[in-house]
C-alpha cells in the first residue's frame, strides 16, 4: 500500500476514537495536527487537545498507538502531542461543529 492508501486507512482507525468528555471522534474534532509516514510505513500521529491539562490526554494517547498499530500495513506507530498550533474550534470538522454547537 503506498503513503497516501495507507494515511486514508489512519484517518479511519482514528474515527473510531472519541473524545472521552465530547463523544466526538478525534479526527473531526481536530486534534490530529498531522499523520507523519515514512518509507517503512511508521506512523507518527501528531496531536493536540481542546485544553491542556486534559485529564484524559493519556488516555487519548494510548489510544491512537492501539488504534494505528492495528491498522493493515502499519510497521510501527507512535504519537507525539503538540501545542503549536493550538486547537481552536475552527479545527472541527462541519458536521462535528454541527453535533457539538449547533451551528455551521
Amino acid at each position: 500500500m503506498d503513503g497516501q492508501g495507507l494515511r486514508v486507512q489512519v484517518e479511519g482507525a482514528l474515527q473510531s476514537i472519541p473524545d472521552p468528555e465530547l463523544g466526538i471522534d478525534i479526527l473531526n474534532l481536530g486534534l490530529i495536527q498531522d499523520i507523519l509516514i515514512d518509507a517503512d510505513a511508521n506512523v507518527c500521529v501528531q496531536y493536540g487537545l481542546t485544553r491542556l491539562g486534559c485529564p484524559a490526554a493519556p488516555l487519548l494517547h494510548e489510544a491512537i498507538i492501539r488504534t494505528v498499530n492495528k491498522v493493515p500495513g502499519v510497521r510501527a506507530a507512535t504519537a507525539e502531542f503538540v501545542l503549536d498550533p493550538p486547537w481552536t474550534p475552527d479545527r472541527m470538522s462541519t458536521s462535528a461543529r454541527f453535533d457539538l454547537l449547533g451551528v455551521f
